[in-house]
């Protein structure tokens, strides 16, 4: 299930963010990392805010938004931009980002149109609370009412939105991979998809303690639209899990008399993969080498696509 954190920065991928953190103060006395979100499709900009404490009540988020409109947002300080390889401006689509003494200014232009600048966007007063303390139905109205009497519009997202909302995320994308491979590789596939929006099966995201492996497994390979089979020389010669979810990757397909399988090579060559399953060399794959941008996207593409 993915956490409260990685939504915050999942959600609006459709657009382009500027990250950055407020500092604290007397009042608020730790660091809130934001983003202030550029929408360049409608033509506005609004704000998102994630707050990692489980111990914030109404009065504090009360205190952060009259901060936030007596100037507190003064002190952004802008780590980057987040441009999301899925969204909409990054097909055939020019960008140009310029950050000068602490200002940030970005410009788009689409195909055939005028560039597009920040400052031209509208500023809708749209504010996304992320927080990891609950408050009930009652006090978030309270909140919202005030945040109107300030001249904004505050929705606010916490366990109850990340619980939700996972519920209703079924995986698209089973990854199999060899342990030993999961910090170059698998790791980088499954949060650059989640990030562009398109949910994984992995096991870092989806085995819970006390979960039956093999059941997980093969519920996971049966759900999923594609497995992604990281092929490397320690996957080839792993005899244990892979080799397993390998097997029941191949049983789907034959059954369903359809290709489920995304292979990735990992520095293999066409002899290493045909002494371990020569089928495989009549499936397309990508090859790590190009990048992982590269791999991710065509990856998306043909998942989001089917």
């Amino acid at each position: 299930m993915a956490t409260l954190n990685e939504y915050y920065n999942v959600d609006f991928n459709h657009a382009l963010k500027a990250s950055g953190v407020i500092p604290k103060t007397d009042t608020v006395n730790f660091d809130v990392p934001g983003h202030l979100i550029y929408d360049f499709i409608s033509h506005s900009s609004f704000l998102s805010f994630y707050f990692d404490s489980g111990n914030l009540d109404l009065s504090f988020f009360k205190s952060f938004l009259q901060l936030y409109k007596d100037g507190y947002h003064a002190q952004w300080c802008f780590n980057g931009v987040v441009v999301m390889p899925n969204s909409h401006l990054v097909c055939g689509v020019q960008i140009s980002i310029c950050k000068n003494n602490g200002s940030l200014n970005m410009s788009v232009a689409f195909p055939g149109e005028l560039p597009i600048e920040t400052k031209d966007l509208r500023w809708t007063g749209q504010i996304y609370l992320y927080s990891e303390s609950d408050l009930s139905i009652s006090e978030i109205r309270i909140l919202s009412d005030f945040a109107k009497s300030l001249g904004y519009h505050v929705q606010f997202r916490s366990k109850e939105y990340q619980e939700k909302r996972s519920m209703n995320q079924k995986p698209m994308a089973f990854i199999s991979h060899d342990s030993n491979d999961k910090d170059e590789i698998a790791r980088k596939i499954a949060s650059k998809l989640t990030s562009m929006g398109c949910p994984v099966w992995y096991d870092e995201y989806s085995l819970k303690v006390g979960d039956s492996l093999r059941e997980s497994i093969e519920k996971g390979i049966k759900e999923c639209k594609h497995c992604i089979i990281i092929l490397s020389k320690n996957f080839i010669s792993n005899s244990g899990w892979t080799k397993t979810e390998f097997e029941s990757v191949f049983a789907r397909q034959i059954y369903e008399k359809k290709n489920v399988v995304l292979p990735v090579w990992l520095d293999v060559e066409e002899s290493d993969v045909y002494e371990y399953c020569p089928s495989l060399l009549n499936i397309l794959a990508l090859n790590w080498k190009v990048g992982e941008e590269e791999v991710c996207r065509k990856l998306f593409a043909k998942i989001i696509g089917d």
